[in-house]
């Protein structure tokens, strides 16, 4: 018995034990799904992460943080750049999106019963956020009357940021509008930059 269990065989069934080396990366995403559920968008950030960087062939490398700022120089350029935007939900959302620092998919699926204007919060509820986590986020005034006016142009959407094409959808991913912001900024990834 101590024989098998050396060889690394289960004693009771006779098969091989998996050992560190059989488990693959993707093996051990699954169980942690499994253990863990997290939304989906996420799920497919970490199945991309993995497909991306990670493959038998090749080895795993080092993926940095991203370290984009808007610098302080640039932010009167960047401000002026998204006060040009023809869409006026992308111009609020782009502006809402820089000033408390939320995460672009947090952003665009924000709905209305998550704004509380007597108090002047915003509730982000745990379902939009990467830390599963509830955020109450303080409003300043010239947030509170963005969306005010966001609210006042709603058409009976749900969304703080609705699309202009797609009835009661939210604000859809608008690469060629943060596109026209970078050109017009000169500074590079723009939505992400915003959050940081």
């Amino acid at each position: 018995m101590l024989g098998d269990i050396a060889k690394g065989n289960d004693p009771k069934s006779g098969k091989r034990i998996n050992t560190l080396n059989d488990i693959t990366l993707r093996e051990i995403l699954q169980k942690f799904l499994e253990i863990k559920p997290i939304r989906k968008d996420t799920q497919r950030n970490y199945h991309f992460a993995i497909n991306r960087h990670f493959n038998g062939n090749r080895s795993w490398h080092r993926i940095y943080p991203r370290q984009g700022i808007i610098p302080d120089l640039k932010l009167k350029d960047w401000y002026r750049a998204v006060g040009t935007l023809q869409n006026e939900v992308a111009r609020d959302f782009l502006l809402f999106l820089l000033l408390p620092g939320m995460r672009f998919g947090e952003t665009r699926k924000l709905k209305w019963c998550h704004v509380d204007f007597e108090n002047k919060i915003l509730i982000v509820p745990r379902e939009l956020t990467k830390s599963d986590r509830e955020h109450r986020l303080p409003l300043s005034d010239f947030l509170v009357s963005l969306l005010k006016k966001r609210y006042i142009y709603r058409n009976r959407s749900e969304w703080v940021f609705q699309s202009v094409r797609l009835k009661n959808k939210h604000l859809p991913h608008f690469r060629h509008r943060t596109a026209e912001v970078t050109h017009v900024s000169h500074h590079e990834r723009i939505s992400r930059a915003a959050r940081h």
